[in-house]
């Protein structure tokens, strides 16, 4: 209840007012350099200005920000922010739809804004996120949120195109004689073939809708109908297909699939994106690099999944990264900063929380970078934020100034003066 009346009094105090952020730092996330002392001029939920000596606007809200550097917002390429609340209790999980053909469904129908999780990604300087469905070989259309708001249409972000979801097979494992390497494909190609046979029927529905038959598709099932409809429309559009694919054989798999099949993807996961880095680099697809920490091959380096980004980034890789998780957003920025102890560039990491994954989800007019006629999307820190230590000092989702309060600082409260 107390975030409840609290989030209410933010949201319609922000609701198109005019503020003015003074004696600023911004961190420019292009060159990597910080401009001292700069004034942000914020009008609604977009930045109005940028740059030194900018004159206040009579009646502004005024934050006096000396010492603190302005940073885009962090955005999170792929998580399950909403759909997820406790993951041992069924209950609260609704990732996954029943099905196999699911591509009509929308992920944002089934999230709740109000899950405690939202908040305590906030606290960490995350202000937009991907949220994924599973279930399925076509599970759905995923949701681009900014996370602040009492219900969902208030926190999407309406772009041009979806991102639906493409859960490929993984390949058999890896085989070492030329009878099992021929067994492989063979098993390959089948666990594929529901898939593209799919696909070849949604692009048949589309040149037939294209064509004016109205009629078209109703011979199929239902429930089926919706998602070869979906997919049809997805196809014409070009959108791209998100798939997750961590293991070296499983990402070549999918930059096969896509190939073969003319398909765009974002691939997230990428764990072992290190050992075909080269291919990676010449890809003309989104990139999304999971989490570094967990356990790696037996017969890889120690540090093979913390060294992955920057061995990505060494071969010419541009790339985001995500958590692919709900409680876990809240790690974004600590996944950057163990890519960087092994030796990614501090401005690239920078760069793969806010301004490329916004170019890859397709927002990167509005989103990942502190600019004139931008969403006001902004997280002030007076310290480095891949610092552990260092907390947000203050935080803006669409020009509203947001309260960095969550259940987990609720709970330390009373433990703070000891």
């Amino acid at each position: 209840m107390r975030f409840a009346i609290i989030l209410s009094c933010v949201v319609a105090a922000g609701a198109g007012a005019q503020d003015a952020i003074v004696n600023v730092n911004v961190y420019d996330v292009k060159s990597g350099e910080v401009q001292r002392d700069v004034v942000i001029l914020l009008n609604g939920d977009r930045i109005a200005g940028v740059g030194k000596g900018l004159p206040v606007p009579r009646g502004a809200r005024v934050l006096d920000a000396k010492g603190a550097t302005a940073y885009p917002g962090f955005i999170d390429g792929w998580t399950t922010l909403g759909l997820t609340e406790v993951p041992s209790v069924q209950a609260t999980n609704d990732a996954n739809e029943i099905g196999r053909w699911n591509a009509h469904m929308r992920a944002g129908a089934a999230v709740n804004p109000h899950s405690a999780h939202f908040p305590v990604a906030r606290v960490n300087g995350i202000t937009t996120a991907v949220v994924v469905p599973g279930g399925g070989t076509l599970p759905g259309e995923a949701a681009l949120f900014d996370l602040f708001g009492r219900t969902v249409p208030q926190m999407r972000i309406e772009k041009p195109g979806a991102l639906r979801v493409l859960r490929l097979p993984a390949p058999p494992r890896q085989t070492f004689t030329k009878k099992e390497a021929k067994d492989a494909e063979k098993k390959l190609k089948k666990s594929w073939k529901p898939l593209v046979e799919q696909l070849d029927k949604a692009r048949r529905l589309g040149k037939l809708l294209a064509a004016g038959a109205a009629n078209a598709g109703r011979a199929v099932p239902g429930q089926e109908r919706l998602s070869l409809r979906a997919t049809a429309e997805h196809l014409q559009r070009g959108d791209p297909w998100l798939v997750w694919a961590d293991s070296r054989t499983h990402i070549l798999a999918a930059l096969r699939f896509a190939k073969e099949n003319d398909l765009k993807l974002v691939i997230g996961g990428l764990k072992e994106g290190w050992t075909v880095a080269k291919q990676l680099a010449n890809t003309p697809h989104g990139l999304l690099v999971g989490s570094p920490f967990g356990r790696v091959g037996a017969e890889d380096p120690y540090d093979a999944g913390y060294a992955n980004a920057a061995a990505l980034h060494r071969a010419g890789v541009k790339f985001g990264i995500c958590t692919n998780s709900s409680s876990n957003v809240r790690n974004l920025p600590y996944q950057a900063a163990q890519a960087v102890a092994y030796g990614l560039p501090r401005g690239v990491a920078i760069r793969a929380m806010t301004s490329e994954p916004a170019r890859i989800l397709g927002i990167g007019r509005t989103h990942g970078s502190v600019e004139e006629g931008k969403v006001a999307n902004l997280v002030l820190y007076d310290g480095d934020p891949l610092d552990a230590r260092i907390n947000p000092k203050h935080l803006f989702i669409r020009g509203v100034r947001v309260p960095l309060i969550s259940r987990h600082t609720y709970l330390a409260e009373p433990f703070l003066p000891r």
